[in-house]
Parts: structure tokens; sequence; C-alpha cells
């Protein structure tokens, strides 16, 4: 049996969603092809995951339609055609609606393709080649260690974090600029990630002995490698995503 799974959220809730689709094949014994949003490198996240076979990509239900709606109805028609291109047996979306009254994304979306989780571990599968770690390593040159990876834009304007704010977070660690990394923005005099490439991202991620990030992938990211992280969550309630595994994290509302 092979199941077209369609998610249609953010790079951070599709890393949620992977101890789900886990236990879904286990559960179930089906193939399982992840739809995304065309916009989300979510397959560079994923190459090399052992449960999911491959991938689609779908046109954004939150941009490119006049409501969320009318975008999730034309998404369901395009999974209905990949389905019958590619000949899937089943077509399931995951929605991780609050209307579920179920408060955490990876609880929604596990009772959504009725399963019971076991194991709440996050993970992710870059394709790390040796060239991803030969640039990694020419990046690191020169950054004062233990490097702080710091990521104050999240996909979501509005869960971005204050300069103000991260700047404070900064001076009270005494963390020096010459120690930070900065992804996805330019607010600071520090080194500066090119964004564009995955894996090279979460190399240098990984090499990072500390992680401050809003609420973004990086968040899941760096839990997934069992990253000491401070997350700064600006509007969304911390309880609907903070990493349900064993994980180092501490977490700053601002709410």
């Amino acid at each position: 049996m092979k199941t077209l799974i369609i998610s249609w959220h953010g790079l951070g809730d599709n890393i949620m969603l992977g101890p789900v689709l886990k236990k879904y094949e286990e559960i179930y014994n089906e193939e399982i092809y992840l739809a995304h949003l065309a916009r989300l490198p979510v397959y560079d996240v994923f190459a090399e995951c052992p449960y999911i076979r491959g991938f689609h990509t779908i046109s954004d239900v939150w941009n490119d339609y006049p409501n969320v709606e009318v975008g999730r109805e034309a998404v369901w028609n395009e999974a209905r055609g990949i389905a019958r291109e590619y000949g899937y047996d089943n077509v399931r979306e995951v929605t991780m609606a609050p209307s579920l009254g179920i408060v955490h994304k990876m609880l929604r979306a596990a009772h959504e393709l009725q399963v019971e989780l076991d194991d709440y571990t996050l993970e992710i599968f870059p394709a790390i080649t040796e060239d991803v770690k030969k640039q990694a390593t020419a990046f690191m040159r020169g950054i004062k260690r233990p490097a702080t990876f710091i990521a104050p834009m999240a996909g979501n304007p509005p869960k971005n974090v204050p300069s103000s704010f991260l700047r404070a977070i900064l001076q009270e660690r005494e963390i020096e600029p010459t120690s930070v990394i900065e992804y996805e923005s330019h607010q600071f005099i520090s080194n500066h990630l090119p964004l564009g490439n995955i894996p090279l991202e979460m190399e240098i991620l990984r090499r990072c002995k500390h992680v401050i990030c809003g609420d973004s992938f990086i968040m899941h990211a760096a839990a997934a490698m069992k990253k000491p992280t401070t997350a700064i969550f600006i509007s969304t309630p911390p309880e609907w995503v903070i990493p349900l595994h064993d994980t180092p994290i501490e977490i700053l509302a601002k709410i």
C-alpha cells in the first residue's frame, strides 16, 4: 500500500510530523510519501529519512489562494491528481487544527492519522556529504569557540524576535559577537550564515554548543540534535510546539 500524506505546514511542523509518520509506517505497514509546500525545503531536511519514500510539492495553501479553506480544497485536488498519476492507494491530510481539542501539534497530527505515539523523538535527515563537511569547516574557521547559533527570524513574521530582546539575552549571557553565527538575519555584528544550503546550515548548527532562536524550524532542528537551546516565543503558545522528548531547552515567552 502506498499512502500520500498532505502536509501544508511550516518546516518546523513537518519536523514535528516525523515521529507520527514513523509510527504510522510501523503500524500500518504502508509506504509513505509526503506532499509539502513547494516553497519550503522539506526534502532537504528529510532527504535520507528511512520512513518517507518520496516527496511531492503542492501549491501554497496560505499565500496562493484567497483564504485557507479555498487553498485546502485546491491542494486536495492537486493531491488526488498526484495520487492518480503515481498510483497511490490512499491520500491523507494533516491539518494539526486547534479545533481538535488537543494542545500539542504533534499529538494533533497523531490523532488525525490514528496512531498512538510512544516515542516523541524529533529527527532530521539532511544529506551531509564530505563536501558539505569541508564547507562547514571552512565557515567555522576563525569563529571563536564555543559558538552560539542564533536565529531571530521565523517563517511567520509575527514570530520574529525583536532585536532589542535578543540583544538583551546575548548581553545577559555575555556572549561575544565573534562567537555568534547568525541565521536569517543581519541584526548584529556577527558571522552571517549564507542561506540556501540546508545540509550546510544543519552541519554548522551541529557544530555549535548553544542555540538561541525564535519559534522556528531551527528550534526543532536543534531539539533533534539535542542542542542546549533558548527558545523565544513571541506569539505561539509554547505548549503547542515545545519538544516532547528529552532535550535541553529553556523557554522564554514574550507573548
